[in-house]
């Protein structure tokens, strides 16, 4: 099975200047995906912001350990307040990892394994084509009723 197969084509995508207050919106209107992409106008791919990369900067220190700490919603608006100028060029990771849509399923989920993250973008000719994640492998494999070799 191809990673094209296995994919979700429909991705949360924001532009660098985006702030922080537009790329939190994006958000309220997912509920699966945790990864935004930072991409320029032609749809190349430029960094990858996780909700745990904002989650740490809006409470600072391991992000989620934090927050958990946290007393009140209160401390993580101070957060955002606080934090309000940065943009998706700020927040995002430039070093990231990739497959293309032509690869084998194997190989994403090796990454998927081995890097302990739970997606990855997919990409091809420096553009972002989708991403490729456990829940999409595993909708995948289902959808193929397991007739398909993984292999």
């Amino acid at each position: 099975m191809l990673v094209d197969e296995a994919m979700t084509k429909k991705v949360l995508t924001v532009e660098p200047d985006t702030k922080l207050e537009a790329l939190l919106s994006t958000y309220r209107h997912d509920e699966i995906s945790r990864l935004v992409y930072v991409v320029d106008k032609k749809e190349g791919l430029l960094g990858i912001i996780s909700s745990f990369d904002i989650l740490t900067k809006l409470v600072g220190g391991t992000g989620i350990n934090k927050l958990l700490g946290r007393r009140t919603v209160f401390d993580i608006k101070d957060g955002i307040e606080q934090h309000k100028h940065l943009t998706a060029a700020d927040l995002m990771i430039t070093n990231y990892l990739s497959v293309a849509p032509y690869e084998n399923v194997t190989r994403a989920m090796e990454i998927i394994s081995q890097k302990r993250i739970l997606a990855l973008p997919v990409a091809s000719d420096n553009k972002l084509r989708g991403e490729i994640s456990r829940y999409s492998i595993l909708r995948a494999i289902a959808r193929a009723g397991m007739r398909l070799p993984l292999g």
